[in-house]
């Protein structure tokens, strides 16, 4: 065996181990193109096996060759197809028809033992086709660099081109083992070419990949933050923690215990065991917690955490914080509103139970004819009108309660002077009072009155005061003091009434009550109990909210029971009632 031969196997034998490496690599990836050419590279390496036995084979050679050619051909086939399978794009259905074909004609040949050039002829036109084919695609739908896209071209026109001219001496008896040897080395620098492709590819991807996750994660409401566990601090957090803390990403950075300073003590604890991996039963954590932003704002939050390891070894914690603020505001909003709705259920069964067990007892009394004195029936039919009306009057107050409480209720608002709304207030009540055997004192300072203007709903307003004077009237003895007042603050800015009588006074403890729903103060006269729904003050106070004022009250032995109600005055500019 002389040198070049010894030489020439050699060659083959690194091809068809690099073949089997690249089979091995390629059949493990995804990329179809990368799958393609991994075949093509096994082809090449059964031709280059096929060509060392019929070199060395002393009778038949002629089948060797014929099956040398037929893996030639599945060679530039998976060659064209891995480049068809680069954009990516549809590999035509006629190249599988025509290597099919050629592969039956081959097999033919080698049945009936044509000659080579049989064989070779339609073969190497076939890979001259393909050659010229997949040198157009890579120039006209590979989107890569130029230079990239050249050389390619010009190493798969190359190898292309060469096989034709191999196969043809090959056929023709001029194939030399230097000729064999060239073809080898080329091969070896076309999976050089594949590999570097491959690479390219993979690094574009990842590139891709890193910059798709930085955008998401950059541009994310959510914290995302990445804590090593061996340097024990946080390697790297997302910008929205300058959104969610007011701090910025360096904070976190130079301090590897930065985030402790975020909660109180007993949320530190909480902190402590989200970032001990050590309690972690599994490979992920949640918590909830209260934390604070930098300009001291509570907020609460949710901490979830994934650990990462390697080798079965920890070494990170991946971690997104979510504010939740709103989510708990509208979780404990909705706790209070069926707090609420339940508080109220109670209060209105309660409410009206009385008077309808009254109106039911009164009303089968008369119909049994238990009372046998007129006055008597009398007394029950006005006991049951009285009931009657207590009942009408707490559905009313109900429905208006709830019509504001959903703003659902509809105000008139009109520009009114400090004087004009101070006389539609006024309106009947001066008479209603002295005809109750009170003693009302009205005091106003019209030349300041009419000077102002406020934008109101009057008759909403005069609701108000109406709720107020009876609550007065009923807590006031005969020819008792009532005193009304209506002024501006000293700066103008509020029109202000109050009304102050000096009947029994309402406790410190009741004062905070005294606008809740169905609330009573314990004393003053006690058929006024039965006359009102315990939902008039509450009223008065959505209205009043709803004109962006204030009320409230005041009690005291020496200056009486003072409600006070503030209005906003118009400043000129446009109010949203």
């Amino acid at each position: 065996m002389n040198t070049l031969t010894t030489v020439f196997i050699a060659f083959g034998g690194i091809s068809l181990a690099l073949g089997a490496l690249y089979f091995y690599m390629f059949a493990r990836t995804e990329e179809r193109f990368i799958q393609f050419w991994g075949l093509c590279w096994v082809s090449y390496s059964c031709s280059l096996l096929f060509l060392i036995l019929g070199s060395d084979a002393s009778s038949d050679s002629t089948l060797f060759f014929i099956l040398r050619k037929i893996f030639d051909m599945l060679n530039i086939l998976f060659l064209m197809f891995g480049v068809y399978a680069f954009p990516p794009l549809k590999i035509p259905g006629f190249w599988h028809r025509f290597s099919l074909y050629l592969c039956l004609w081959a097999l033919l040949a080698a049945i009936y033992k044509f000659d080579l050039l049989s064989v070779y002829i339609p073969v190497s036109m076939f890979q001259l086709c393909m050659t010229t084919m997949l040198s157009y695609i890579i120039l006209k739908h590979w989107e890569v660099p130029d230079f990239e896209r050249l050389t390619a071209i010009a190493v798969f026109a190359v190898w292309g081109y060469g096989k034709v001219i191999i196969s043809l001496a090959e056929a023709l008896g001029s194939g030399t083992g230097s000729l064999y040897l060239s073809e080898i080395i080329f091969s070896n620098v076309l999976n050089f070419l594949v590999f570097i492709i491959y690479l390219q590819r993979a690094q574009s991807k990842l590139e891709l990949a890193e910059n798709r996750f930085r955008i998401i994660a950059e541009n994310a409401s959510d914290v995302i933050f990445f804590y090593d566990i061996k340097s024990d601090c946080i390697s790297y957090i997302t910008p929205s923690v300058s959104t969610v803390f007011g701090y910025s990403p360096g904070d976190f950075y130079g301090n590897s215990r930065f985030y402790m300073h975020l909660a109180d003590a007993e949320n530190q604890k909480k902190l402590a065991r989200i970032f001990d991996w050590q309690n972690y039963k599994g490979r992920n954590f949640s918590e909830v917690l209260q934390m604070y932003t930098k300009g001291s704002q509570q907020i609460w939050v949710e901490i979830s955490t994934t650990l990462i390891s390697e080798d079965s070894q920890p070494v990170a914690l991946e971690g997104i914080i979510r504010n939740i603020t709103g989510m708990k505001l509208a979780e404990e909003q909705l706790l209070a509103s069926k707090k609420s709705r339940d508080t109220l259920l109670s209060y209105v069964s309660h409410e009206l139970k009385t008077p309808i067990a009254s109106i039911i007892a009164h009303a089968s009394a008369l119909n049994d004819g238990i009372y046998k004195d007129e006055s008597k029936n009398r007394e029950a039919a006005d006991i049951i009108y009285r009931k009657t009306l207590t009942l009408e009057r707490l559905v009313r107050d109900l429905f208006q309660l709830s019509k504001l409480e959903n703003k659902q209720f509809d105000f008139e608002f009109m520009m009114l002077t400090g004087a004009e709304l101070a006389d539609e207030l006024l309106g009947k009540h001066i008479d209603e009072l002295r005809e109750r055997g009170l003693k009302p004192s009205v005091s106003r300072d019209d030349s300041k009155l009419s000077g102002v203007y406020v934008v109101a709903d009057a008759y909403r307003l005069a609701q108000v005061f109406t709720n107020i004077a009876e609550n007065a009237s009923r807590f006031s003895k005969t020819e008792g003091r009532i005193l009304i007042n209506f002024h501006l603050e000293e700066d103008s800015r509020f029109f202000v009434f109050s009304i102050t009588n000096f009947g029994p006074r309402i406790t410190a403890e009741q004062l905070p009550h005294i606008f809740d729903r169905f609330y009573r103060v314990s004393h003053g006269d006690p058929s006024a109990k039965e006359t009102t729904s315990g939902l008039g003050l509450t009223i008065s106070k959505e209205i009043v909210d709803a004109h962006k004022g204030e009320i409230f009250a005041e009690s005291d032995k020496k200056s009486g029971t003072k409600f006070t109600v503030r209005i906003p005055t118009f400043d000129g500019e446009t109010e949203d009632f």
